[in-house]
């Protein structure tokens, strides 16, 4: 009897061993087909990130290249302000220039009439 209780416990052992083997070569097909999905899902969240960022930086870009546009508009205007004061301020001392000449004249005739 003591035979066939080893040979039962081997079956039964032997048994055993089969569906272990058998979860887990069933457990490692679904893990892997769980994982597939789950790292498709992520190449699919990671593209439409990608696609976000791009539009963002795009969008980014073009509001710089506007921000520099306006930038370089005021410079150039600043620079036309300053053009016409520095032209005023000229005109305005050469004719000061020219009243300081004609009032020497003037006082210099007067001092002759005299």
């Amino acid at each position: 009897m003591d035979e066939l209780r080893v040979g039962l416990t081997i079956g039964q052992i032997a048994g055993t061993m089969g569906a272990v083997w058998l979860f887990v070569r069933g457990f490692k097909a679904e893990f892997e087909k769980f994982r597939q999905e789950h790292y498709q899902q992520i190449e699919h969240i990671q593209e439409g990130l990608r696609e976000e960022i791009q539009k963002l930086q795009d969008s980014h870009t073009a509001k710089i290249e506007k921000i520099q546009k306006e930038h370089y508009r005021l410079r150039e205007e600043i620079a036309r302000e300053y053009l016409r004061k520095e032209e005023w301020l000229i005109n305005h001392n050469k004719l000061e220039a020219k009243i300081e000449k004609h009032f020497e004249k003037i006082e210099e005739l007067l001092r002759e009439k005299e």
